[in-house]
């Protein structure tokens, strides 16, 4: 008995792998299955010759510091998780400025990009708004804690 409940656990743990693989490849519609690969572009638009440094994290990446020259970017890819609390948020920083921002938040952002632009300004991030074409959906940089 103890060797069949083995294999049917065995057997129940293929076919989900299998089915989760299937959603992945685009054989089986993704019903059920993780969010697709999100990816996070963000470029330097300070203006003039500031150089920006931007050092993002999640509760479980640290994605470490790159520094960007003005209109340069950085992109990083991850998958969201299946219970909508991925979140990344990111410090920015430039000479006589050091500021936190919000940069995905899964029930903020899921529906509204699977690429999301960001431009860093003096004021805050602007996200691509794939409606308008433009960069107007802008958040101020989070309070100081």
């Amino acid at each position: 008995m103890a060797l069949f409940t083995r294999n049917v656990g065995l057997l129940v743990l293929l076919v989900f792998v299998w089915s989760l693989t299937m959603c992945d490849a685009g054989i089986l519609p993704n019903v059920g299955a993780l969010p697709n690969v999100t990816h996070v572009n963000i470029t330097n638009d300070l203006g003039g010759d500031l150089t920006l440094t931007i050092h993002c994290k999640s509760a479980d990446d640290d994605l470490g510091a790159h520094v960007l020259p003005p209109l340069i970017s950085y992109e990083f890819v991850f998958r969201p998780n299946m219970w909508w609390t991925t979140q990344y948020f990111c410090s920015v920083e430039w000479p006589g400025a050091s500021h936190y921002i919000d940069i995905y938040i899964q029930k903020r952002d899921q529906d509204r990009c699977d690429i999301c632009m960001w431009v860093i300004v003096p004021y805050g991030g602007c996200l691509f708004n794939y409606k308008t074409r433009l960069y107007d959906i802008c958040y101020p940089w989070n309070p100081p804690s």
